[in-house]
């Protein structure tokens, strides 16, 4: 059965199989999927070998662990995370108009750039909740959006399901659990009233060998004019290259 999500503001409920960590220091409760933290410790050249207890808190609000490999894993993970300063799981990845066009991008972008936290796909799940609706000035609210515009350059609009499989499938798959990402670009308005704008995001990933290559990326957005979404920025597009320096 296709998922689809109401409008505005509302975001899906999830639920998945977690480790639960107490962060005290920073008010926070995160979720974190065993699966999340078995790709980054891989990735660092670490093998999991348990699962254990809750981490303590410790000074600067890092994480640190009685010796336990499983609780080694979890502080290892959050502490990337506190360093990063990355945005919380679920925290701001529903579109309101309080939300300038580069703050959503960042939301998109730091969900992407985690795809599988706190559950597999929240990462593209995030940027189809920010991706323009289909007839999106004719929507009422509390309307479940169905289908939202594709990133490619022209006009379709997709599924859930068919949304997650065009961004793992395409040009767009290093922006996927990509190792870092950065603004390439400020925000540049053009249109009518101001009502487009344009950025360029450089994103640095790791290929298939084990090296790493940057891609650039200019994500495309459209301020709604009217119907449940009015004044809020969605993206209608994002192409592979620089589109906004130039």
């Amino acid at each position: 059965m296709a998922t689809s999500f109401p409008s505005p503001f509302l975001e899906p409920a999830l639920s998945f199989t977690s480790i639960f960590v107490s962060k005290d220091a920073m008010h926070k409760r995160a979720s974190i999927p065993l699966f999340t933290m078995v790709k980054y410790r891989k990735r660092n050249g670490k093998m999991l070998n348990g699962i254990g207890h809750r981490p303590q808190v410790g000074p600067m609000g890092s994480l640190s662990t009685g010796g336990n490999e499983g609780d080694t894993l979890v502080a290892e993970f959050m502490n990337r995370v506190i360093s990063t300063q990355q945005s919380w799981p679920l925290e701001g990845r529903s579109p309101t108009p309080l939300m300038a066009p580069n703050t959503v991008v960042k939301v998109q972008m730091d969900a992407l750039m985690r795809n599988d936290w706190p559950e597999e796909n929240s990462g593209i799940k995030t940027a189809f909740l920010f991706s323009k609706p289909e007839k999106v000035e004719e929507m009422r609210v509390g309307q479940v959006v169905k289908r939202a515009r594709a990133w490619m350059a022209t006009e379709s609009y997709l599924s859930l399901e068919q949304f997650v499989a065009h961004i793992k499938e395409s040009l767009y798959g290093p922006i996927i659990n990509c190792l870092n990402w950065e603004a390439a670009s400020s925000i540049f308005f053009h249109g009518k009233g101001d009502c487009r704008a344009v950025q360029a995001v450089k994103v640095t990933s790791e290929t298939a060998c084990g090296y790493q290559r940057e891609y650039t990326y200019t994500f495309c957005l459209e301020k709604v004019c009217r119907g449940p979404y009015k004044d809020i920025w969605m993206v209608c597009s994002v192409k592979h290259g620089d589109y906004a320096n130039v």
